[in-house]
């Protein structure tokens, strides 16, 4: 009997370390835990002017039986088994809409596509407005170099009104969002790259 236990116990310690092993090695395109931030500097290049501005990853909700993390004020985000960074939904006082969609992909080759259900608030009332844009994965291997370090990043680029604006996001695994980049009529119009970050 007494063997039988010491077995037992050998054999959830086992269990025990492989969980925390698989837990260590999960690779995330964008990490999804409260508390953690990402500070950048922003650049508007047209008008030259500059400013800082925080994301960071808030509380686990549950509204109305969609889960995941708020980011700002009114999205919930999530990572999926494979590492995607998932957009759960908006929520206001005024709206509400839950339409899950891929952000980033964690695991994407360059030249793959894939569609991104976008929530953005909309401009002419306090309701959001959902819009469907093609993400593209320009490279999968860009070095960027910041005062955070030096990161190897995934390039994904997007227009929400067929090439007009154009907006491209450096993601590093494990990391998160390195730089953006909107362009105007083929002109770097914006630009934001991180200065420092905090992961759990």
């Amino acid at each position: 009997m007494k063997n039988t236990i010491n077995i037992l116990l050998a054999l959830l310690f086992v269990s025990l370390l492989s969980c925390e092993k698989e837990e260590s090695n999960k690779v995330e395109i964008m990490p999804i835990a409260e508390g953690n931030s990402w500070t950048y500097q922003n650049v508007n290049h047209s008008y030259n002017e500059i400013d800082t501005s925080i994301i960071e990853i808030g509380e686990k909700l549950s509204i109305n039986g969609h889960e995941g993390n708020l980011l700002g004020t009114s999205y919930l985000v999530r990572s999926d088994e494979q590492g995607n960074t998932i957009q759960v939904g908006a929520f206001s006082e005024h709206d509400t809409v839950f339409t899950e969609s891929i952000v980033y992909k964690c695991k994407i080759n360059k030249g793959e596509s894939f569609d991104y259900h976008m929530i953005i608030s909309s401009s002419n009332s306090l309701d959001f407005e959902e819009r469907t844009v093609s993400k593209t994965c320009l490279t999968a291997d860009t070095l960027i170099s910041t005062s955070a370090g030096d990161f190897k990043c995934i390039v994904f680029e997007h227009s929400p009104d067929n090439g007009d604006n154009v907006f491209k996001d450096y993601m590093c695994k494990n990391v998160g969002r390195i730089k953006s980049e909107r362009f105007e009529d083929g002109k770097l119009f914006s630009s934001s790259i991180l200065i420092k970050y905090k992961l759990k």
